[in-house]
Parts: C-alpha cells; sequence; structure tokens
C-alpha cells in the first residue's frame, strides 16, 4: 500500500490534537471565564461558542477523512 496513506493518517490525527490543545482547549477557558462574568447568553460568549463550534466541526471533519483514510486506503 504503501507509506503514504499511514503518513497522511498520522498527520490528520497530529493536526486535529494540536488544534485541541492549542485552540480548542484556551478557548473552552475563554467561554467559561465569560460566561461567568457575563452570563451564557451574552452576546461574547455566544460568539464564543460559535466559534468553537465552528472549529470543532472543521476538527472532527479532518478527524473523519483520516478515518476514512486509514479504513478504504484509496488509489492504493
Amino acid at each position: 500500500w504503501g507509506h503514504f496513506w499511514i503518513i497522511a493518517g498520522l498527520i490528520g490525527y497530529a493536526s486535529t490534537f494540536i488544534v485541541g490543545v492549542a485552540i480548542l482547549s484556551p478557548l473552552a477557558k475563554k467561554i467559561d471565564q465569560s460566561a461567568e462574568k457575563n452570563g451564557p447568553t451574552h452576546p461574547e460568549t455566544i460568539a464564543l461558542i460559535e466559534r468553537i463550534m465552528l472549529i470543532g466541526r472543521f476538527d472532527v471533519a479532518v478527524l473523519m477523512l483520516v478515518v476514512l483514510d486509514m479504513v478504504t486506503k484509496p488509489f492504493a
């Protein structure tokens, strides 16, 4: 099958891990602080939640592509 699909899967998994640690975790802390300070329905809190959901959806899509890559090994 070649090493390309294994490397592509590992790179995809590493990217979702880095996004989780570097982006999603600090953003979740900001949401918590904003919710405590302003309340859960404040526009700033809502905007942060929408942002984390957008990034989370992209992250899940990348992870699903990794799973698809590792299961099917397209063009192999």
